[in-house]
């Protein structure tokens, strides 16, 4: 079944939000159409455009300039052994996009970074110092602040009252404040539907850059 895909979007200055839709197998000329499901995750702004994921991990891209608006799905092969993907993620990291897909019951767990130059997905192994926080509502990545939070993923699920992550280094989920907890699915946890991952910037609260309509 195919779906459209709906953009509101509001630049400093303005007052209103303003809205376009495009139906889900819509591609510039010359190309072939592909289907797009949409799934329940957050789009990222990168490179100038919005990226999104389908239930398939199909990529689309939606770009505004000037006047000129687009909205592509970009034929990219779905990576190797990932071809039931229960859930995706997209996440900006050091200027880099990267996917999380997830397996039923995350039984499998795997991170791809996008190579625009190729247009191919490419298996990211370690995250090195950083740390991702996913959601449907907001994905983000980080350095993590003490190297026991390096190289892991953390989800909105809880295991007790603990905070789920998968950890890259062990392939096994994990949970804040448990450190006997060790498991090769989420089975088990509760998920915060409703939540999203925040990262402040103190560093830019003052008056004026609170107030959009005045900048």
């Amino acid at each position: 079944m195919n779906a459209s895909v709906s953009i509101f979007f509001i630049k400093r200055g303005e007052e209103h939000w303003r809205y376009n839709s495009f139906d889900g197998t819509y591609l510039p000329p010359n190309k072939k159409p592909m289907e797009f499901d949409t799934d329940l995750n957050n789009p990222v702004y990168y490179n100038g455009a919005f990226y999104c994921l389908d239930l398939n991990g199909t990529l689309g891209v939606f770009k505004q300039e000037n006047d000129n608006i687009s909205w592509e799905v970009l034929a990219i092969v779905t990576p190797h052994n990932c071809e039931f993907i229960y859930k995706s993620y997209l996440v900006e990291c050091e200027g880099k996009l990267l996917c999380v897909l997830l397996g039923h019951l995350g039984k499998w767990v795997r991170v791809f970074r996008l190579n625009c130059t190729q247009t191919v997905w490419v298996e990211v192994k370690d995250l090195g110092r950083h740390m991702l926080c996913v959601s449907n509502t907001s994905s983000i990545s980080a350095v993590a602040p003490v190297s026991e939070m390096e190289n892991k993923i953390y989800f909105p699920r809880l295991h007790k009252d603990g905070i789920l992550f998968y950890s890259l280094d062990t392939g096994m989920y994990h949970c804040v404040g448990n450190t006997s907890h060790s498991a090769k699915d989420y089975r088990d946890t509760k998920a915060k539907l409703h939540c999203s991952w925040i990262e402040p910037n103190w560093s830019e609260t003052s008056d004026q850059f609170l107030d959009w309509l005045s900048i």
